[in-house]
């Protein structure tokens, strides 16, 4: 099997006051040997400040969009010779951040435009989100037509489990973004459930455990069984894997005073450890 990329969030800095530029940031992240997945939200990039949309702090301030297209050449620059993909403007929050085909197909452009190839999604417009699917999916048809034409994959993070499969069997072209910690948190379908149904559509991966009430945290160490990491392991080495695997994590209360980087490390050699005892 190729060796394992694994990918640090942007979203993770959210939980640090570290005095880092984002080129600064991206600079430790690659020379560590992670991909960036880039999270669109920010207050400052030097420093490198970025925000959950759904504060109140944020939106009271106000805030900045990375896939707005003045960024553009300013994060071609930034990630040149950086792997990169991207997590969707939108969470699911009601109203939606994104519904029309023009938003999307911003977000589609950006991610070309600094060669990413894959977007993850809980949402694509109201008819066809994670949790829910309607009759009408002509929207979010045409959004995944464009982002083929880009050259971009889009990844629908697992939801509910009936809905990604309805989504998925509507819209050949969509692909799932397997989020384990989601699964083993809200849903009675287990992990080798949506690895077996899920498995030739599953292109992207978001890592991290759940401790207490409270989740994103370092996979190893919180409620999520080591079987688990080692079937979803297994399964990684026999269909040879090669998106991307994403830690979306912070240090956990005990450990707030860990950077980010050394999160990421600590998530990353857990998994090593697991996989080498295959």
């Amino acid at each position: 099997m190729k060796k394992i990329k694994y990918y640090t969030s942007l979203w993770n800095y959210i939980y640090h006051d570290e005095p880092q530029s984002l080129e600064e940031v991206v600079g430790q992240v690659r020379n560590e040997g992670f991909g960036v997945e880039l999270w669109p939200y920010f207050f400052s990039l030097k420093p490198y400040r970025p925000t959950l949309q759904t504060r109140p702090i944020s939106i009271k301030r106000g805030f900045n969009d990375l896939f707005d297209i003045t960024y553009r050449g300013q994060l071609q620059d930034l990630f040149s010779g950086v792997e990169t993909s991207w997590h969707s403007r939108g969470t699911g929050e009601k109203p939606l951040k994104i519904s029309t085909f023009q938003e999307h197909a911003q977000q589609i452009d950006t991610a070309a435009a600094i060669g990413s190839s894959i977007i993850s999604v809980h949402d694509i417009g109201y008819t066809l989100t994670n949790t829910q699917v309607t009759n009408n999916v002509t929207v979010a048809n045409q959004v995944v037509e464009y982002a083929t034409t880009r050259g971009i994959t889009l990844a629908l993070e697992t939801g509910s489990f009936e809905a990604c499969l309805e989504a998925t069997n509507k819209i050949p072209g969509l692909k799932i973004c397997l989020d384990p910690a989601n699964i083993f948190d809200t849903s009675p379908h287990s992990l080798e459930d949506f690895i077996s149904t899920f498995s030739e559509k599953i292109c992207y991966l978001h890592l991290y455990d759940i401790s207490g009430d409270e989740g994103h945290y370092a996979p190893g160490s919180g409620k999520i069984p080591e079987d688990d990491w080692l079937f979803l392991l297994r399964w990684m080495r026999d269909t040879e894997f090669k998106g991307p695997v994403v830690f979306e994590i912070r240090p956990l209360p005990e450990n707030e005073d860990q950077s980010a980087i050394n999160t990421v490390i600590e998530a990353r050699k857990y998994l090593e450890n697991l996989n080498s005892s295959i």
